[in-house]
């Protein structure tokens, strides 16, 4: 797909609230991913994974 997008960041302060944001608002599950303070999202099952990190 031409400008697939594949990764981007966003800083958050309570990775707990921003889960429970970004669950409710766009249906992402989450896991982990390398550090403690870095998750890997989830957006849609059928395409590639995307990243997002927060401290």
């Amino acid at each position: 797909m031409k400008n697939e997008l594949t990764h981007f960041a966003i800083y958050i302060d309570n990775i707990e609230r921003a889960k429970n944001f970004y669950d409710k608002v766009f249906d992402w599950g989450f896991s982990s991913y390398v550090q403690s303070d870095f998750l890997q999202i989830k957006a849609d099952t059928n395409t590639n994974t995307l990243s997002s990190h927060g401290d």
